[in-house]
This record gives structure tokens, sequence and C-alpha cells, in this order.
């Protein structure tokens, strides 16, 4: 009789137990100690960091923690060490340092889809991706997450890449020799394949779900970004994002069920460290640790970088020129301009694409332009900063009306930044700041401009032989020197889409520009440098 009492005790103290669950609400484990999730984006090689995080992670280990370290992409490319290795230097320095999972962010594919494969099958991390998929029968190419153990505790990273990639990289990256698309990132229903993987995870096992995004906070070409998703999602209990260069510390965002969700984001190039605490209550926090605030660093990481990074450097350590003034992405008032308007190091950059192409005019994103030349000595690797992505340059035909049209797709966003926004040599245009007529495509590429009134105008070449600006003959075809991504690649949101190679291979772009400032210039940055020259004016109207 005392065990039917026991067993009829047992069954309904589980059934009081379950009413008082809401329908739908998952049981989770409690960890027995905290999970302390290092991570990091958007490092773009700036190596002296992973050190650092190599430190953190075991005081975080030996005051008694669960740690894990992920990071949420965009670390191949961006510096030196990354363009010089192709990321194979990136990649072991992320082997010492100790990584557990990561997602990819645009820039992985920087160097293409068979190298980045190779990178992921060296790197010790697990790579997860749960919308990079084949489009024959949709099947993933990385995992979709992975999930990690901690005592009796659950918790699983689901990777989420943007949909932006596909139109931020060559375009021929996820394409067969035939022009058909063999890749892509689930544009067309991004919400519902997370929300899928999501639920998946959950019913392995998962007792948390952390995502590891590339998405960016804010929305871009029709692009869904990451506070978007979290709203549109359920089950997702903290996002940690990349591509955006945000520092986001602790925003919460309600999700699909009206509930609060962490959105965190560390900056770039490791200005930060995210922290990523689950407590034994169960519940998320996180922060930002200033890696200028950090003074132990992991010896053995911090020597392995360094010799990689001296391997890297050594033959760019040459003097190429001298600048007595600084040539800056930056303007006067300490905010980027490069991607928005008429720079100095655009102008820069843009005369040397013409020169070493001996085209008519020089088109160029603003967002590849990716530092500055401090006054002083001028080297290679500091051209390398400058341009880090390695493009191979190319010369285009153009008509004057393609022409008109790439600046006026340029400039959709004007005064806000996109990287799509065109540095130029030998034109010179005005921007007036009315709404703009560009339309784009559900995958953000430039479908038209519509009729009626366009933000570009007073469009003037300049003739190279009596140095005088003449209006654009719409007609007229034109020689432009570029980057192959940006036209056959279609990068850059397609901004020079339909602009036709002239000739290909014609070199790249870091040494095209060494080689202006070493010969071209004589190895002296002149006046004409010091400040932006008049290219492109803006005006608040047409009044």
């Amino acid at each position: 009789m005392r065990n039917y009492y026991l067993i009829l005790a047992f069954f309904v103290a589980t059934l009081l137990g379950s009413c008082c669950n809401t329908p739908g609400e998952r049981v989770r484990d409690l960890p027995t100690k905290p999970i302390v999730v290092l991570y990091d984006n958007d490092v773009h090689c700036a190596v002296d960091g992973y050190a650092k995080l190599a430190a953190l992670r075991e005081q975080f280990s030996n005051e008694g923690n669960y740690t894990t370290t992920v990071s949420c992409g965009d670390f191949v490319s961006g510096d030196i060490v990354g363009t010089v290795t192709k990321g194979e230097a990136i990649v072991s320095i992320m082997n010492r340092t100790g990584y557990d999972v990561i997602t990819l962010g645009n820039h992985e594919f920087d160097f293409g889809l068979p190298h980045i494969l190779s990178l992921t099958e060296a790197l010790d991390a697990k790579t997860v991706c749960a919308n990079f998929r084949s489009t024959a029968g949709e099947e993933l190419v990385f995992s979709p997450y992975e999930i990690i153990s901690y005592g009796d505790v659950d918790v699983a990273y689901i990777g989420l890449t943007t949909t932006a990639t596909a139109t931020l990289v060559s375009n021929d990256t996820f394409k067969d020799e035939e022009g058909n698309v063999l890749y892509d990132f689930a544009h067309n229903n991004l919400y519902k394949t997370t929300q899928h993987y999501v639920d998946k995870a959950i019913a392995e096992g998962a007792d948390y779900v952390v995502a590891l995004a590339h998405l960016g906070d804010v929305s871009q070409g029709g692009h869904i970004n990451s506070v978007e998703m979290i709203a549109n999602t359920r089950g997702i209990d903290i996002l940690i994002d990349g591509h955006d260069h945000h520092e986001i510390e602790q925003r919460l965002v309600r999700n699909a069920d009206n509930e609060d969700v962490i959105l965190t984001s560390s900056g770039t190039k490791f200005h930060n460290i995210g922290v990523i605490t689950l407590s034994t209550d169960g519940t998320f926090s996180s922060s930002l640790v200033p890696t200028a605030d950090l003074t132990t660093i992991d010896a053995d990481v911090q020597s392995y970088t360094d010799s990689v990074k001296q391997e890297a450097l050594k033959a760019g350590e040459r003097v190429i020129g001298h600048t007595d003034f600084p040539i800056s992405i930056i303007g006067p008032d300490g905010k980027r301009i490069v991607r928005n308007s008429e720079a100095n190091i655009g102008n820069l950059c843009a005369d040397a694409i013409r020169y070493g192409t001996k085209a008519e005019i020089a088109l160029i994103n603003g967002g590849g332009i990716r530092a500055s030349f401090d006054a002083g000595d001028i080297t290679v690797n500091d051209c390398f900063q400058v341009f880090s992505f390695n493009n191979t340059v190319c010369t285009a035909s153009m008509s004057g009306q393609q022409i008109l049209d790439a600046l006026e797709f340029g400039a959709r966003a004007t005064p806000a930044e996109v990287g799509g926004f065109l540095q130029v040599s030998g034109i010179r245009f005005d921007i007036y700041l009315v709404d703009s007529p560009v339309v784009l495509d559900d995958k953000g590429m430039c479908a038209h401009i519509a009729d009626g009134e366009r933000r570009v105008a007073n469009v003037e070449v300049l003739d190279s032989t009596t140095g005088e600006y003449h209006p654009i003959e719409l007609d007229r075809i034109y020689t432009v020197g570029s980057f192959e991504y940006l036209v056959s690649g279609k990068g850059d949101a397609g901004v020079l889409q339909y602009a036709t190679i002239k000739e290909g291979q014609l070199g790249q772009d870091l040494q095209m520009l060494a080689d202006y400032i070493e010969n071209a210039l004589g190895g002296i940055i002149s006046e004409r440098y010091r400040k932006a020259e008049g290219r492109i004016f803006q005006h608040l109207s047409w009044d």
C-alpha cells in the first residue's frame, strides 16, 4: 500500500508540474557552473588580439567556468597577413588560440569557394552555417549547428551568413562555367530555414540556442538583418552578430513570441572581445571587454603570431614614397567618408587604377579602400592596408549612359554609407540629395533606375591631353579602369553590372597603387592630394 501511495504521489507531482508549464514551453537543465562564451566578429586579420583572447579564455577556465570560443566570421582577409597567405596564416593562428565553433562572413569567400572549403577543413573549430546550401536539393555545405555539452546542459550554436554574400563577392564564386548558380544563402526563405534548424537542434536535446550570425543589425538592400531575424523566429536565446562592425554590448530584441532576446556584437578588428555568460539560473548576459585594457597574453600564441607576421611583412617593408599629410578614409570631423563622399585617398587610389590601366576613367568602390596613409614614409605594407583584398584590375567598356547609371547607383544612399559608393578619376559630377530613383531587386541588386529626377548631374569627363573637362557623351563608349570583382563579378550589389570587360587580369590593385606612388609620383605625394579636389560636389537640393 505504501508503494501505491508513493507511485500515486509521483504521478500527481508530474501532472501538476506539466500543468504549470505553458504550452510549448521548453524544460531546460540548468548549468552547475557558469558557461562563458568568448566571441569575436569581423577581426579582419587584426592578429594581435588572438593572444589576448587565448589568455582571457584561460583566465575564465581557471576561475571554474565552462569556456567556449566562437567567431562570427570575416577573419581570413582584410590585412596583409590574410592577403599574402590567402587566410591560411589566420587559420593557423586560430588553431593555436583554440576556437570551438565558427560561422562564415562574406569575406571568407574572397579567395573563392574551393579555398574556403580547404581553409575550413584545416580549421580545428567546427564550421556551422544553416543557410549556405547547394541549389540542387538545398543540401547544406556545412553543418547547420553544433551542440556542445556542459555537464548535463547542451547548447546549440547555429550559424547564419548574410544573404548579401552573393552580391558582395565575385558573382562567379557560386556559379559553374555555364553560369548556372550552384549555391545560395536561402535568400527567399531565410526565416523558415533558420526556424527549421533551431527546432531541430531543440528536438535533438539542446537546452539553449546561441545564434552565431553574420547578418548585421541594419537593413541594407533587402537583406535580412539580425534584428529582423530575432523578431521573426522563436527559440534563439541569444544572437551574436557580425558584418556591420557595430559595438553592441547588450540590446534586447523581441522575438516572435514577444520574448526578449539579447543581441550583441563586438565591433571590428579586436577592439573588443565579447563575453557571453550563461549563469546557473539559466539567464544570459553579455559584455564587451576592450582589448586595450587586457595586459595578459598567451605567450605561445603571441610568439607564433609574431613569426607569421614577420614572414608576411618581410616583402612589404620597402619604402616607396612619402607624404607630408594624412591621406585618409576619415574626414575632418572624425567620421569615415570614403563610402559616401569624395575622399583624398579615394582620389589617389582611383588615379592609380586609371594610371595603371591607361583608361580614360576609373571607377572603384569606396568599400574596397580599407585604411589610410598617415603622414610620413609609405611602404608596400601600407599599400596592403589600403587595398587589402588583392583585387584583380581590369578595363571595361561602358557607354556614357551606363556610367551615369553606375554613378547614380553608387550615390543612392548618400549621405548614408554604402560600399558601392564610387571613388573616381578622370570624371567629375554633382550629387543632389533628393529621393533616389534607384530600384533594387529582391536580392539587393540594382534592378533599374526609375524615370524622373535623378541625384547625379553635371557629369564631365577629363580630356587628359588638354586637362579640360567636357560633358559626358551618352552614346560614346569609354574605357574604364576598375576591379574584375565589380565588373564580371557584379560585386558590391552590381554597381558596375552593365559594364563589359575589355581587358582582364591587368594586375593587382596593391601593385598598381604602389607603382603609381613610387613611379608616377616619383615617391612624393603631391599637394593636389592634401584634400578633396572637387571631383564630387554634394548639394542638399536642386534649389
